[in-house]
């Protein structure tokens, strides 16, 4: 991996609303598979949908529906910004 394309990933629990993004790895395999079960995917584009208050949970908005899911597994999920 070259350093410039490190310095484009961060994690899904960093962007704000509105943010897009596209989903580059999840590195926690169980959340991996439950998140294939609720539809999201890598290499899926999303839309930050909403943020619940005081670090609650966050949604996306993903292939034409809504998914959320609890910012301590959104730090799993390694991102780049569109």
């Amino acid at each position: 991996m070259v350093a410039s394309e490190m310095v484009d990933e961060l994690t899904l629990a960093v962007l704000q609303g509105g943010e897009q993004g596209l989903v580059l790895r999840i590195s926690d395999p169980q959340l991996k598979l439950a998140l294939l079960r609720i539809g999201l995917v890598e290499g899926d584009k999303f839309t930050v949908a909403e943020l619940a208050p005081w670090g609650g949970p966050m949604a996306l908005r993903v292939r034409g529906g809504k998914v959320a899911l609890r910012k301590t597994d959104a730090r799993s999920v390694i991102v780049k910004r569109l």
